[in-house]
């Protein structure tokens, strides 16, 4: 915006209240890009906008004007920012305009079931091609910064060594595909068929970005949560249950609610059940009005869903527990600030529960494909969760409350204990 006659008039004491009213007129009016009335009240503006005495005498024309209010709103849309970006390299954009299956239809589909699989609004995508990027490599973005990348080949199909583990079967480029990090092939449509005859499982290019960009969505849906998002969902619930509403109106705010929300969904739980969570958040503060133990009070809310996402699908959890002194040790180390837990064990005692963790499940599930959870008292769980928070997802942190009052049907085995006089 230039510092002429436009910057004065809106700065200006001289100016008398009526002449800046004119002057929001003429904002408005470009706004509406109505030229004719705009042209008209900036003349009637301009004909005694200054005072004789004062020293600023820079004339600013109705055109300058608008070209400058143009300008700032250029300059103010270059500063919004996608929440989610995807850019493309020049061979992947058959992938975008193809009429029969297209990254379109598919964005469509994934923030649709997304937004019902974890309850929030998942905000619009954008796909764009990117003549710096490889032809055949696409970027995820999300609030402008780069999440993850992969590659695609068009004309091809990517198999993955499944059943049989082994790639040197089938010819075909090497390559990890983006959402899990697995090896597999990229093979010519040709030899698609035999490929499906020696059994490997076999994905097109949309299904590698699709999965990729589901991936990424249910793993940052955290990210998703901001006022707008909670005032909506305020919103549904004023709606489904007004008296829910009208408490935790009453007894938290809007941070409190931000806070625990995008706390559930950066722990991979979902919101869907807002009305149980809202419940359970009034329930929370009458126990206590700090964050960390309203959250775990929260959780045992949602137990159920909590150990399903854990198991996905498997039958039996492998449970390390804390011996009783240094669950106690844990439990003296707290302090409260703010609001917030924090603990002040050294750092030399959590690497060496670390590494204890580490020993029993390097012996105990040799190969890493049965979720192990470290259960602690509620108290320390949110606190001994950051401390463990490197290995995720192999290793969750679940309450005993959480375990005791889940009434999903799932098998534990106990495979350790890690000991205060070890970690000391």
């Amino acid at each position: 915006m230039s510092k002429g006659l436009y910057d004065y008039l809106k700065n200006s004491n001289e100016i008398r209240d009526s002449q800046k009213a004119i002057l929001k007129a003429i904002d408005l009016a470009l706004y509406q890009k109505n030229l004719d009335e705009a042209k008209q009240l900036f003349e009637k503006l301009n004909k005694n906008a200054i005072p004789p005495n004062s020293k600023f005498k820079i004339h600013l024309t109705f055109k300058e004007m608008q070209d400058n209010i143009i300008e700032y709103d250029e300059i103010i849309k270059g500063f919004q920012i996608d929440t989610i970006r995807i850019e493309i390299g020049y061979d992947l954009v058959p992938l975008v305009n193809s009429l029969k299956d297209n990254m379109i239809a598919r964005i469509k589909s994934a923030r649709k079931s997304l937004s019902l699989e974890r309850g929030i609004v998942l905000p619009a995508i954008r796909v764009i091609d990117n003549l710096n990027l490889d032809n055949d490599q696409y970027q995820i973005f999300i609030k402008g910064a780069l999440i993850d990348e992969g590659r695609l080949k068009i004309n091809h199909h990517f198999v993955f060594p499944y059943p049989n583990g082994k790639l040197d079967l089938i010819e075909g480029i090497e390559e990890v595909e983006g959402a899990f990090k697995q090896k597999g092939k990229w093979i010519t449509d040709d030899i698609k068929d035999k490929a499906e005859q020696q059994g490997y499982t076999i994905f097109t290019p949309l299904e590698i970005i699709d999965t990729h960009i589901r991936e990424i969505a249910k793993s940052n849906a955290s990210q998703f949560i901001n006022r707008k998002e909670v005032y909506r969902l305020l919103e549904q619930i004023k709606l489904s249950d007004p008296i829910v509403y009208e408490e935790i109106n009453k007894k938290s705010s809007l941070y409190q609610v931000k806070f625990i929300l995008k706390k559930l969904l950066n722990d991979q739980i979902s919101i869907r059940d807002i009305d149980g969570i809202f419940e359970a958040i009034i329930d929370a503060l009458e126990e206590s009005k700090i964050y960390e133990m309203i959250y775990d009070n929260v959780r045992v809310s949602q137990s159920n869903l909590i150990i399903e996402n854990i198991l996905k699908g498997k039958a039996q959890l492998k449970t390390i527990y804390f011996d009783e002194e240094l669950e106690e040790q844990f439990i003296r180390s707290l302090f409260e600030k703010d609001y917030h837990l924090y603990h002040n064990i050294n750092e030399n005692m959590l690497e060496k529960i670390k590494s204890q963790l580490k020993e029993i499940i390097e012996e105990k599930i040799p190969k890493k494909n049965v979720p192990v959870v470290v259960v602690t008292p509620k108290i320390i769980r949110s606190i001994v969760d950051d401390v463990l928070y490197e290995l995720r997802p192999l290793v969750n942190v679940l309450s005993k409350e959480e375990l005791k009052t889940s009434r999903y049907f799932f098998e534990s085995e106990n495979i350790g204990l890690i000991t205060f006089q070890r970690a000391s």
